[in-house]
């Protein structure tokens, strides 16, 4: 049954395996140093192709283009002229196996095994393989009509929303929905909420008090433009629909945007703030609410999480993570990890790894097959960090960011146009064509191989930051749930994580 297989479920009658499970990642992980460890750039200055396993160089220098798109997939298998050392195969095997399921689920109805397995006390295991799928999602790109609209949205909701995003507020809004009627629910707060796109759906669509807490000013002041021509477009809507729905009420109220940057400490403030000006109730009342983060960035995903254990009123959780890069430890955040058994591990997750953990193994498939040579420019980015190493070694690791089709310049006009954005770096133009440089330039399959091998380890990172945080809120009496809900290819952050106090 799907949800069984999809949906991992964190409770008192799994919480051992769930903790297996965050053991086995931590234990890949520690043994894949040479991977999560290491940044591409380096390639050149520390000699990467040498960290390799014993064994692995020999094999993997034969990989083409081909090859590399076998061996991220894990319905492939991948060309052999030789024997592979066995722990190439384990490798490959185990980062498959330690991967949450990143294939969506078909139908919102899924979550309903993880509602009724803790949250019904008639729940009957017998009716696992009966439990109804009454609508399945279609693919991805069935969702979307010729003009590149999704299907399922009103037109006066995707006004300004990109196909992406348009696929991201559908489904979320699809799986809230049924988690929102099972508790009879009817108020959300939506945090980092952006321009107001899934909380404007959910205000106007599925006919819930929404509230959002935003701490960017002017995404606040697009929010509430597109919330009022949104109204305006569907009232003009209903006044030209037939007399029969003359009745309709078409006074729907419209999400109550909250200047907020929220923290884990300053989240009850805010809250004060909703429940006065938002819906008009005391913050003492019992009113219980739902709480939401669409792609919450680095620490605010923490913020949130912590937020929803503090907050007795806060019902249920919805939570997507994303910039995993971005999270930090300090005197407010612990970071990673958060759950006391991740922490029991000693899991000393680098910089390298968070950054790696924000990459998809689909959109690299999707490169490898559509544009393969484009991705030459990781070669370019590293063969520049041996010119600057080599020449002012005090200005590595700038953030240089990228150059628009970069890998079809010449390299000397690459190097140009990236260090243009600095002033504090000049590199002399012959350093630019050494023969060394040019030695390195044509090692850009070299360099690629490299960066697929240390993408396989990304997934891994992303599940046990996931894990950790399953975990977390088990540990703090709540059971939960991580589930793929979107299609990796079009939206890679696909994990929700959902979580609900027990009734009292």
């Amino acid at each position: 049954m799907e949800p069984k297989n999809c949906i991992l479920i964190c409770n008192d009658e799994t919480i051992e395996q769930v903790k297996r499970y965050a053991t086995m990642c931590h234990d890949f992980l520690r043994k894949s140093t040479c991977f999560t460890e290491a940044f591409i750039l380096d390639y050149f200055v520390e000699r990467l192709w040498t960290k390799y396993p014993p064994g692995w160089l020999e094999i993997v220098s034969n990989f083409d283009v081909d090859d590399l798109q076998s061996f991220l997939d894990s319905e492939k298998p991948v060309r052999c002229e030789s024997p592979w050392p066995l722990s190439l195969l384990a490798f490959r095997a185990s980062s498959f196996a330690l991967t949450l399921p990143r294939k969506s689920i078909r139908s919102a109805d899924a979550v309903k095994y993880f509602l009724e397995k803790n949250f019904n006390p008639e729940y009957n295991k017998a009716s696992d393989d009966s439990l109804p799928m009454k609508s399945e999602w279609s693919l991805a790109t069935n969702e979307f009509e010729k003009s590149g609209q999704h299907k399922s949205i009103p037109e006066y909701c995707r006004r300004h929303v990109k196909p992406k995003k348009q696929h991201e507020i559908f489904r979320m809004a699809q799986v809230c929905d049924v988690v929102y009627k099972y508790f009879d629910l009817k108020n959300v707060i939506d945090v980092g909420s952006g321009q107001g796109h899934l909380s404007r759906f959910l205000a106007l669509c599925c006919d819930l008090r929404v509230a959002t807490m935003e701490a960017d000013k002017r995404l606040i002041q697009d929010a509430a433009k597109f919330d009022k021509q949104a109204l305006a477009r569907l009232q003009r809507k209903r006044k030209y629909k037939d007399d029969d729905d003359e009745d309709e009420d078409d006074t729907k109220p419209l999400p109550h945007h909250c200047e907020a940057s929220v923290t884990v400490d300053s989240f009850h403030e805010y809250l004060g703030n909703v429940m006065d000006q938002g819906w008009s109730v005391e913050v003492n009342e019992k009113i219980q609410f739902a709480l939401l983060g669409l792609h919450t960035c680095g620490n605010l995903g923490e913020a949130l999480l912590k937020a929803f254990v503090k907050s007795e009123q806060s019902k249920v959780l919805f939570s997507v993570g994303c910039c995993y890069n971005q999270l930090e430890h300090d005197e407010e955040y612990e970071g990673f990890p958060l759950s006391n058994f991740v922490k029991t591990l000693n899991h000393d997750m680098s910089d390298e790894a968070r950054e790696m953990a924000c990459h998809a193994v689909e959109m690299q498939i999707k490169r490898l097959q559509d544009n393969a040579p484009s991705l030459k420019i990781h070669c370019y980015r590293a063969t520049l960090e041996k010119v600057i190493a080599s020449a002012v070694p005090h200005m590595r690791y700038l953030g240089l960011g990228g150059v628009r089709h970069g890998e079809l310049l010449p390299f000397p006009v690459y190097a140009e146009r990236v260090l243009s954005r600095t002033n504090v770096v000049r590199i002399r133009p012959d350093l630019l064509l050494t023969p060394e440089t040019v030695e390195c330039l044509e090692k850009w399959k070299d360099v690629l191989i490299f960066y697929i091998l240390r993408l396989m380890t990304a997934p891994v990172v992303e599940s046990l930051i996931l894990i950790d945080r399953l975990i977390y809120l088990y540990e703090q009496g709540h059971p939960g749930c991580i589930v793929p809900i979107f299609d990796p290819s079009l939206s890679p952050r696909n994990h929700l994580i959902i979580a609900a106090r027990n009734h009292h």
